[in-house]
């Protein structure tokens, strides 16, 4: 409008000269001079007002980039905790893998120094305890690394939103100071106001850019040194896990392959005993004489119902050992074992070896039995196998008891009974706790009933009382459960 009326002006003057004009006309131009002058002065208010806007839209995204650092700073000193935290439990679960180890290291010396049956037993529980405690503390780990990795994820994807967000509003930024660049005025503005005020737009524009470019590339730049101090960080806690769980995994195969020894050696000592019952029935059987006459039986010419029991206990307990190793250790149906999907790619040959060891041991066992087998068939079909052969007079090892039970009833733990109920199933009833249940059991009654065995300096074995301290010597039962008499010295007992 301030260009229309300038030269309107021009050329009113330049008519009002040739016409002569007079004080009309003369009026009438410096009207249209003033309201000229007017807008100009209108014109540089706006501009005025549009800088302030940008000083104070400077001012707030300066605000917001200096926020999104701190939000930056506090997500940095939260890892560094959690880091602090996952060293503390990684370091208490060293603590704990130690003191577990070195309860079945005592127990395997002390099982080469004491052949005893009893005290190999025993052994042979206390390996089965430990194992399951290394199985669940190795589950705890893996457990224990899913968290974290998943803890790791959630950061680094907050950390990657936190850096797009500030990408985004970076680039909003140079959006709306691209709108405002000089060159959009240069249409409306006259050479003397573009003099006046473009230096100053310009000039400030450009700071106000400079100076969000280098805070967004600062910004960037520490993200990414984070990003990748942080990956470090994880790639070194994976693969300490990763040989924290080799370890564990390499110490239950050596428990599983124990429990197989102990076994094997149960079988080996029951074995010889029948074999010299075995070599006394062929000497009679070599004199005309039948074996299976009743006033030879004290001429060892039947097995001891002690041996028999012991090498199907020692059987069964191989069979267990064997069938949990191979289930952990294998696969089936092609789904991978508990072992190989926790150690994962490094798992393979460890498995590959432990499995050949277990045959090597399975192979030990069944080269024992063969002797036997050659030497008296029938002998063996009724230790091993539990069949009746020839020999009726072996208390029903083959088929039932005088009560109607099973013969596996004759094989029960130290302080158990077994009962048939009226519905004609059987079940087992605990002498020390009173208790009955429909399953096998698998343990001592007093040791299921809460008291623990122990072996003393002489030799002999006896019950004590964890709560209260009293003791029995084996193989009298206690009178009761061992229980504990308030919640303090349950507290006690379970720290």
């Amino acid at each position: 409008r301030a260009e229309e009326i300038r030269t309107g002006l021009r050329r009113a003057a330049a008519a009002g000269s040739a016409a002569g004009g007079g004080e009309g006309a003369a009026e009438e131009r410096s009207r249209a001079s003033a309201e000229a002058v007017r807008l100009y002065a209108s014109f540089r208010e706006g501009l005025a007002g549009c800088a302030a806007h940008l000083r104070e839209v400077l001012a707030q995204r300066c605000a917001a980039l200096a926020t999104a650092g701190e939000a930056l700073r506090a997500v940095a000193a939260g890892s560094e905790q959690q880091h602090a935290a996952a060293v503390a439990k990684r370091e208490e679960a060293a603590r704990s893998r130690d003191e577990a180890v070195a309860a079945p290291r005592k127990a395997l010396e002390a099982l080469e120094r004491d052949g005893q049956r009893l005290a190999t037993e025993a052994q042979a529980r206390q390996f089965e305890a430990q194992r399951r405690e290394l199985q669940m503390e190795l589950e705890q780990v893996a457990q224990a690394l899913a968290g974290k990795r998943q803890e790791h994820q959630a950061l680094h994807l907050r950390l990657e939103r936190a850096v797009a967000e500030h990408r985004r509003q970076a680039e909003g930024i140079e959006r709306q100071l691209q709108e405002l660049r000089p060159a959009l005025f240069h249409g409306v503005v006259t050479p003397r106001a573009e003099h006046m005020t473009e230096g100053e737009i310009v000039l400030s524009l450009a700071r106000g850019a400079e100076a969000v470019q280098g805070l967004a590339g600062r910004v960037a730049e520490g993200a990414r040194e984070a990003g990748g101090r942080r990956a470090e960080e994880l790639e070194t806690q994976r693969r300490t896990v990763e040989q924290q769980s080799q370890q564990f995994l390499r110490k239950h195969a050596k428990l599983e392959l124990a429990r197989l020894e102990v076994a094997g050696t149960a079988i080996a000592e029951s074995v010889s005993a029948l074999l010299d019952v075995a070599r006394s029935r062929a000497e009679f059987a070599a004199m005309g004489v039948s074996p299976d006459r009743e006033d030879l039986y004290g001429l060892s010419s039947l097995p001891d119902r002690r041996d028999v029991k012991r090498l199907r206990g020692a059987l069964r307990d191989a069979k267990e050992a064997w069938e949990e190793a191979v289930g952990f250790w294998s696969s089936e149906d092609g789904e991978v074992g508990p072992a190989t999907a926790l150690a994962a790619a490094g798992a393979e040959p460890l498995a590959d070896e432990v499995l050949a060891q277990l045959e090597a041991a399975r192979g030990r066992i069944t080269h024992i039995l063969v002797p036997l087998q050659r030497a008296d068939p029938a002998l063996y079909d009724l230790a091993v196998l539990g069949g009746r052969g020839e020999d009726e007079d072996f208390a029903g090892e083959g088929g039932s008891t005088a009560d109607g039970l099973p013969p596996e009833a004759a094989n029960l733990p130290h302080g158990w009974e077994a009962h048939v109920a009226e519905s004609g199933h059987i079940y087992y009833n605990n002498l020390v706790s009173t208790q009955t249940q429909w399953e096998m059991p698998s343990q001592d009654a007093a040791v299921s009933a809460g008291w623990r065995l122990f072996q003393a300096e002489s030799g002999e074995w006896f019950y004590h009382n964890p709560y209260d301290g009293s003791g029995v010597w084996w193989p009298e039962l206690p009178k009761g459960p061992a229980e504990p008499s308030s919640v303090d010295a349950l507290r006690r007992e379970v720290g």
